[in-house]
């Protein structure tokens, strides 16, 4: 598996938001004026299927070299 970044890039996160009850990784991502991919992208350890209220995840970032 090749990672979507050079491993040496690290993430820089402007904006963090605490997961609600109803929220939805599409949802955020929508939200946060990124796609799926973005989102993701932006929370590489985020597993969609087992988020839990209070979790925080980036909405706004850029990987750095």
């Amino acid at each position: 598996m090749v990672p979507p970044f050079p491993i040496s890039a690290r993430l820089v996160c402007d904006t963090v938001y605490g997961f609600q009850s109803g929220d939805t990784c599409f949802d955020l991502a929508k939200a946060s004026n990124l796609t799926d991919k973005g989102f993701l992208d932006i929370n590489p350890n985020l597993n969609c299927d087992d988020i839990f209220v209070g979790q925080w995840i980036c909405t706004s970032g850029k990987l750095a070299a």
